[in-house]
């Protein structure tokens, strides 16, 4: 048996990649070592922040506009976009 076939025995790259040239080349999204690392996994908490930052904003521009048609309605100052014919 050769050593090549040795070291692919010790290291399986976790499924996720090929053991070539003593290292593990991973499929694209893993990364470590044995390939036991996901890409998207390390970005979980910076993506639900910004969503989390993201509806708060959208809620706040919500609430915003809605307090200025509101408030559009009881000075009867809403704008009417009406065609003007030119004659």
């Amino acid at each position: 048996m050769s050593s090549v076939q040795k070291e692919l025995q010790i290291s399986n790259c976790s499924d996720r990649g090929l053991y070539q040239d003593g290292s593990c080349q991973c499929d694209l999204g893993y990364f470590g070592e044995d390939c036991e690392l996901k890409l998207e996994e390390l970005h979980m908490a910076t993506y639900y922040t910004f969503i989390g930052f993201f509806l708060i904003l959208f809620t706040i521009l919500l609430l915003f506009t809605l307090k200025q048609f509101q408030q559009s309605l009881k000075m009867n100052k809403i704008p009417s976009y009406q065609k003007y014919e030119n004659r």
